[in-house]
């Protein structure tokens, strides 16, 4: 898979073959486009059904102030996009915006 992912085209990131179905509503109406990239925390999961982003905002209701953040989150059997917050020991994925 990750051999894939290396040799795949740009042009091909629509494409719906890297995830697990049901892709729910899966259209690329927004323009963004993502692989999925899973998260590691206890294992590493979500590999084929989901990707997540860190955000740069706190989630400052956690006990230990700082310990945890909010991420944005795609995944094959929801449309749009979610957020939640994670412990910042785990691993998630990183996408630079423009401003």
């Amino acid at each position: 898979m990750v051999q894939n992912l290396r040799t795949t085209h740009c042009s091909d990131i629509t494409d719906a073959s890297f995830w697990d179905g049901p892709n729910t509503d899966a259209n690329n109406f927004s323009g963004f486009s993502a692989y999925p990239s899973g998260i590691r925390g206890n294992g590493f999961h979500s590999w084929t059904d989901g990707a997540f982003w860190w955000t740069s905002t706190f989630d400052e209701k956690s006990e230990e102030h700082y310990s945890m953040a909010y991420h944005t989150v795609v995944a094959n059997g929801a449309p749009g996009f979610g957020t939640a917050s994670h412990p910042l020991d785990d691993g998630l994925s990183i996408r630079c915006i423009k401003e």
